[in-house]
Order: structure tokens, then sequence, then C-alpha cells
């Protein structure tokens, strides 16, 4: 009796579920070591050494980094394997070795460039964000919010005594701000008319100066906690106020807010 006639064949479709199962349990792996690779200086070599078409193997890498650790071509090579393998970067088997370069999703991250996600993932992955998850079985269970239950405090006022997370958070709502808000200037005409606008939660300003920039008819108001936008650039026609729009915002023709980084209850 020819035994194949007994196994059981899975279908396309449950081999896809499957994959997907088994990419859930290793998805916090994927931004920490994409994150490593930028802290690294790793995107920003391969952009350096000519972009999508620039290829290096994991030993040329540390030696461009300057990283005399004998051990370290096999870790990078493990860990541009994974990005890889989620189209962060392309990847060339050349002989015994693999080679390496951007991907489809790498250019995002490319620090130098305007509109990076690189900050944006620095801040999202930071530690003590990072941490606070580990309070979500509890938060469901006694309430609380997660960065308030792990740190006692708000992540507002907590940034605000730590200025080295201050700057991580502020360059991170700030950095991608021009990938989509100038996609969003060429359509929407929602601006026009009005004379003044208020950005809620603005953070240092970038979002209100592309849409100053884009609109000269407009004044705007920059609205946030006070120890944020102390570090906004000026703007000849916006205004730096300072406050909590949990509490009280400012008058204007349009109430702006963009990903907000909402921590607590109204």
């Amino acid at each position: 009796m020819d035994t194949s006639e007994t196994q059981s064949i899975t279908t396309p479709a449950e081999d896809e579920e499957l994959v997907a199962a088994f990419e859930t349990c290793i998805l916090t792996a994927v931004p920490m070591v994409l994150r490593s690779a930028v802290e690294l200086g790793i995107i920003d070599l391969l952009a350096r050494e000519g972009g999508a078409s620039a290829q290096l193997s994991p030993s040329q890498i540390a030696a461009h980094l300057g990283i005399a650790n004998p051990d370290a071509p096999r870790t990078i090579n493990r860990m541009l394997r994974l990005l890889a393998s989620f189209s962060y970067l392309s990847c060339t088997l050349h002989g015994d070795q693999s080679l390496y370069g951007l991907g489809p999703k790498s250019k995002y991250f490319v620090s130098s460039e305007a509109g990076s996600f690189a900050p944006l993932l620095r801040f999202l992955q930071h530690k003590t964000l990072i941490n606070s998850w580990y309070g979500l079985q509890e938060a469901v269970k006694n309430g609380g919010g997660l960065f308030e239950n792990a740190n006692g405090t708000n992540i507002f006022e907590y940034a605000g005594k730590d200025p080295a997370l201050n700057t991580v958070f502020n360059n991170g709502m700030e950095s991608p701000t021009p990938l989509y808000m100038n996609k969003i200037l060429e359509s929407y005409r929602g601006f026009e008319g009005a004379k003044t606008i208020a950005d809620l939660g603005g953070g240092v300003g970038q979002n209100l100066r592309l849409i100053l920039d884009k609109f000269p008819n407009l004044r705007g108001i920059l609205y946030d906690l006070p120890h944020v936008i102390k570090d906004a650039p000026a703007h000849p026609r916006m205004e730096r106020v300072g406050g909590d729009l949990l509490k009280s915002v400012p008058k204007a023709d349009i109430l702006f807010m963009k990903v907000i980084f909402k921590s607590s209850h109204p």
C-alpha cells in the first residue's frame, strides 16, 4: 500500500496561517535587530556605499565600522539575514558568503534622509517604553496606563525630567513628518481660507512649519508642554504657547492634531 495515500496534505492557506503564526512569535526581534543595525551605522553605511546597488559582506561591514570583535561578522550576518527575509535588505550569495545591500524598506531608515523613520524607531524601541509593555496584563486586571504603572508618571512628565529621553521623543515625533505630511499637503485644501491654525501636541513644530510654508495666509500656534516647545525652531508666523491640551486649548480657526502619543485618560 502506498503510504502517501494516507498522509495529511496541508493546503496553501494552512501553510500561510502556519507561517504567519510563526512570524508572530519572532516579530519582536525584527524592530530590535533593525534598531541595532541603525544604531551601529549599518543602514547608513550601505546607503553611502551606493544605495540599492551596493552590497557588502558582513566582514566588510565590520571593517568599515571599525569593529574589532572577531565574532562580529558572524553576528552581523545573522542580523542582516533576518532583515533581508523581511525585505528590509537585499541579499545575494557570492560563493560561500552573503552580500547585503539596501532593500525596498530600508531607505526609510537612512538617518541622513529627510523624513527618516530611524528616530521614531529609536524612540519606540527605547527600553523605557519596551519595559512598560510587560505591565499590560496588570493594566487589564487592575487598571491604569502601561507607562504610568511602570514609571510612576506619564511619559510627558517623565521626559520632562529626562533630557536624553526628551530628545529621543521629540526627534522620533518630528523626523517622519515630511514622509506623509508633504503628500497630504499636495492634495488637501482644508487649510485654504483660514487665518489661524493651532497644532495641538505639535512637538517642536516640524508639522506646523510645513503647513505654514505651504499656506502663506496662515498664522500658526504651536501648542505643547513647555519643556517640548522650548526646543522648537522659530518661524515668522508661528507662536509658541505652552500648555496641556487635556486641560485647555488655544482659540484658532483650525485645531489640528497629528500622531498624538496619549499616555493618560482625559
